[in-house]
């Protein structure tokens, strides 16, 4: 578990457990750094059955900046960050860093698990760009060479519309009214 919390933190740059968002050593996107600056204000813990995970909430002074971070942990399933920055509570960007497994058709296949990096950005018009870029590893552990070559790939890129940016401010909301359901 360690290994795959650290693995999601190298690709986002971000360390969940910090006060402060962007506190890190680790290199940041640009958006992560223009929006570092933040306060925690808000952390709900929630799960049930396989899923379980927290919800951190920052803002800045004036509540014109929030970002919502959710880390989660589906066990054999995956693990996974979803990011969202909303500036005057219009979505800007949102990003989802998933380390899953991948399902084979053939029983004989062995294992191959994925590390995936996809980021939204949205116009004022709540259309936007969607870019994801993936790679594969036979083991639940990704190298530092594998994290950085997720880095460096060409992503793949289409363009949104606001049907899409509808959906993820409801998985948004979801995310926030979210409660522990199992102890």
């Amino acid at each position: 578990m360690r290994q795959i919390l650290t693995t999601l933190i190298l690709l986002t740059g971000l360390h969940s457990c910090k006060e402060k968002v962007g506190q890190t050593d680790l290199p940041q996107t640009k958006i992560d750094a223009q929006y570092k600056d933040l306060d925690k204000i808000k952390e709900i813990k929630f799960g049930g059955g396989d899923v379980w995970g927290t919800t951190y909430i920052y803002s800045n002074a004036d509540s014109s900046v929030k970002k919502v971070i959710v880390d989660y942990d589906a066990g054999d399933y995956g693990h996974g960050r979803n990011e969202y920055i909303l500036v005057d509570n219009f979505l800007v960007f949102q990003r989802d860093s998933i380390l899953d497994q991948v399902i084979n058709k053939s029983p004989l296949d062995s294992s191959e698990y994925k590390l995936r990096e996809t980021i939204n950005h949205f116009n004022k018009d709540s259309t936007g760009t969607r870019t994801s870029k993936a790679v594969y590893s036979m083991t639940f552990d990704f190298s530092n060479k594998q994290i950085q070559e997720l880095r460096n790939k060409k992503p793949d890129s289409l363009s949104l519309d606001k049907a899409d940016y509808i959906k993820l401010l409801d998985e948004l909301k979801e995310a926030l009214t979210r409660t522990v359901i199992e102890e």
